[in-house]
């Protein structure tokens, strides 16, 4: 397997962790259980990291997170999952 198609692999289960996430905050809005999301999004902040691209909204996001600001949380998702959606797209392209 090529690092590309790794790459690729992490980006889906990215996007697809933070979508659940955002559905949760969506649904709950403003009564959304933070301690669920950071222990559901612990592991995704720390893989955007290992991209450049996603490093500055996944840091703004893991804040948001920790102080439990729900505007924040709630307009940062769906950046980071656009941005993610073209990171895919791009992956997925230049194979």
């Amino acid at each position: 397997m090529s690092k590309k198609f790794l790459e690729l692999q992490d980006l889906i289960l990215i996007k697809t962790s933070l979508e659940k996430v955002k559905l949760h905050v969506d649904e709950r809005q403003q009564k959304t259980v933070f301690p669920w999301v950071k222990r559901e999004s612990a592991t995704t902040i720390m893989k955007c990291s290992k991209f450049p691209e996603l490093r500055k909204l996944s840091d703004d996001m893991r804040k948001a997170v920790e102080e439990e600001d729900y505007q924040s949380l709630k307009e940062i998702l769906p950046s980071l999952i656009s941005k993610l959606e073209l990171m895919i797209r791009q992956y997925y392209d230049s194979m």
